[in-house]
């Protein structure tokens, strides 16, 4: 855990010259970051941040920094995961919240019966849809479109 992630944050923005965006914390449940060009900020979920481990921290920041580095406009694309590499992302880095780790890898076809991490906790699942960057999922409470770090498979 560290103590402070907003000042890491920060000192990770200056590194990568990002000098006039502003970083903060929100209270997303179903992401981990997001990157807004139109404020020029960069926001991390609150949730996330108070138990992440540096590294997991860190690998979210660089991904969300990718995003402002390179624009809006490249989504996930080519561009943007070529910056990301550039600047430090490991695809083998992806932070998995602490609640999931026990859980495998998931194989994510429709169907598959899954957990995913929603709004703070572990939930049963069944895949509805993959996609290149997230998953759909049905839960008790509705479905859900998630990142893929938040679903893993059933032990």
């Amino acid at each position: 855990m560290i103590a402070d992630p907003l000042s890491y944050a920060r000192a990770l923005l200056e590194r990568h010259g990002l000098h006039d965006w502003t970083v903060g914390l929100d209270r997303a449940r179903t992401r981990l970051g997001n990157c807004r060009e139109d404020t020029r900020s960069i926001t991390i979920s609150r949730t996330f941040a108070e138990r992440a481990t540096e590294s997991d921290l860190e690998q979210v920041l660089l991904h969300e920094i990718a995003h402002a580095l390179v624009g809006a406009r490249h989504g996930h694309d080519g561009v943007w995961l070529r910056k990301a590499r550039e600047i430090g992302l490991r695809a083998d880095q992806a932070p998995i919240p602490p609640e999931l780790r026990e859980y495998p890898p998931a194989r994510l076809w429709p169907g598959a019966s899954v957990v995913a991490f929603i709004r703070g906790e572990v939930v049963a699942a069944r895949v509805l849809k993959r996609n290149q960057t997230t998953v759909d999922v049905d839960t008790p409470n509705g479905a859900f479109r998630l990142p893929l770090m938040l679903v893993r498979g059933r032990v």
